[in-house]
């Protein structure tokens, strides 16, 4: 999810080690079960924006249907947002089976 820049958890905090393995450790779970994995907490112009949230963790109606489009898109496409809003990190890449639903 996007958490806000000011967030405890925001994507502009370094990260530490456990963060960074953590993300790792679940692309190779979503990788061996066929499952997208798309990363949304990281620097973007969603979560740089206070107006997009209620508090810094929690956002905006307009911004829940934002995020439901770009994960359509990037189940579609199998690659990161062109805009830098979500990061690709397991799925099929573009062009092959979808994802089956567990």
């Amino acid at each position: 999810m996007p958490a806000h820049i000011g967030s405890s958890r925001s994507p502009a905090r370094p990260k530490p080690p456990d963060w960074i393995e953590c993300k790792a450790r679940i692309a190779e779970i979503a990788r061996r079960h066929n499952a997208v994995f798309v990363d949304f907490n990281i620097p973007s112009e969603i979560t740089t924006n206070d107006d997009n949230y209620w508090d810094p963790l929690h956002y905006r109606l307009p911004i829940a249907e934002r995020i439901v489009a770009d994960i359509e898109e990037a189940m579609a496409t199998g690659q990161d947002d062109s805009d830098g809003n979500y990061r690709y990190l397991a799925g099929p890449a573009a062009g092959t089976a979808s994802p089956t639903p567990e």
